[in-house]
């Protein structure tokens, strides 16, 4: 459906973090809103702590930063400054790796300029 066609995940995202704001943002930006259905169901499920003890795998902090600064390069425009001024550094090697694809997906699909979403979101 619609996840698909606004591209469905960044496949150059590493592991998780981040990709709820990316996604975010290209559903506002990109035409998609938010629905209030009353009778509708969202759910999440936690894996529960009688299973396992601690963390089931190490989420690399330096991933999480990298995907948060790949999604301001991508949807942010000019605040794409902010987000780096606000995050921790990247060890030098890693990279955000090319954005190109997003960037062209994010022009086909005649997206809105992030100020459009800081007005109007």
């Amino acid at each position: 459906g619609f996840f698909l066609h606004l591209g469905g995940y960044d496949p150059e995202m590493r592991i998780y973090g981040g990709e709820e704001i990316e996604i975010g943002f290209r559903t506002w930006q990109c035409g998609g809103g938010i629905e209030h259905v009353p009778c509708s169901h969202v759910g999440h499920i936690w894996r529960s702590h009688l299973h396992w003890q601690g963390q089931v795998y190490k989420v690399p902090m330096e991933d999480v930063i990298r995907n948060k600064l790949r999604t301001a390069e991508v949807w942010m425009d000019e605040y794409r400054d902010l987000v780096r001024l606000a995050s921790m550094p990247m060890h030098g090697s890693t990279q955000l790796g090319d954005v190109s694809a997003r960037r062209q997906l994010r022009e086909q699909l005649g997206c809105k300029p992030f100020q459009w979403y800081v007005d109007n979101i």
